[in-house]
């Protein structure tokens, strides 16, 4: 039953995706041959004219662009800042809900409010007009997309984990992933030292791991067993509140945070 819906579900993905491809294609097949530098730097024509650009609305869109960003990157950004770092009161919920209703307010409502606020003042168009309303639907984009990073941030990485391992971490130790690399990547990053992998060879790890020179990647339950009762300290990256691997072997919790442990065979 799994298996037959997973396959009613790909072949509606692929039924949605044809239509979609098929336009796509029949855009690059008619207009392939009109991109030029003519095209990139020449306004239009008037109608009738062959030839003729697209240099004013390149232009314009980037003048949109720049002013948008402007007004709404700082604010988004800002207001994002706050509600993950001091969000936690009353006027941090005035705000997320400010944003929460700028993200659900439609574009066209958006522009309305621009053209109050911006063309009716000037009696004309104008890309200010368009950079404004912009910069509205960015303003509550950027507070929701900062705040939920900072706030999925502990799940997402081992930023904090990869802190407590660097205070305690000294040349010739080793850091054990318990389970696949991807699941702890960003611990390779954030502390800038090698990762063992305990867990059997698989993906461009095990590709690699087949060179002669290649260093060290993959420890067996018997080789991580050595080496955590030896004279090395081991620091060991898990999902798991008691992993199975440190069953019936001393071992101590250096750190936990957003689902994953750092255990190591010293006492901190």
């Amino acid at each position: 039953m799994d298996h037959a819906m997973t396959g009613a579900a790909f072949l509606t993905v692929v039924l949605v995706l044809l239509p979609l491809g098929a336009i796509f294609a029949y855009l690059i097949y008619k207009g392939a041959g009109s991109i030029n530098w003519a095209f990139l730097t020449q306004t239009p024509k008037p109608v009738g004219e062959p030839g003729g650009g697209m240099a004013n609305a390149i232009a314009g869109s980037a003048l949109i662009l720049g002013i948008a960003s402007v007004f709404g990157v700082p604010l988004g950004v800002g207001a994002g800042i706050y509600l993950a770092e001091f969000g936690r009161n009353r006027f941090g919920d005035v705000i997320r809900f400010i944003a929460d209703v700028l993200n659900g307010v439609p574009s066209i409502v958006v522009g309305i409010v621009a053209y109050s606020l911006v063309v009716l003042r000037q009696r004309h168009f104008s890309a200010l007009a368009g950079g404004v309303a912009l910069a509205i639907m960015m303003v509550g984009l950027f507070a929701c997309v900062h705040s939920s990073f900072s706030t999925f941030s502990p799940i997402l990485s081992s930023y904090k984990l990869a802190v407590a391992i660097r205070h305690y971490y000294r040349p010739g130790d080793v850091i054990v992933v318990d389970g696949q690399y991807h699941q702890a990547s960003t611990l390779n990053f954030y502390t800038g030292y090698p990762l063992r992998v305990l867990h059997e060879p698989s993906g461009n790890l095990w590709y690699g791991s087949k060179f002669p020179d290649a260093p060290r990647v993959f420890e067996t339950p018997e080789s991580f067993a050595a080496l955590w009762n030896g004279p090395t300290r081991v620091f060991v990256w898990t999902d798991q509140e008691s992993p199975k691997e440190l069953q019936g072997l001393t071992g101590f919790l250096l750190a936990r945070n957003g689902g994953k442990s750092i255990f190591t065979n010293r006492k901190p």
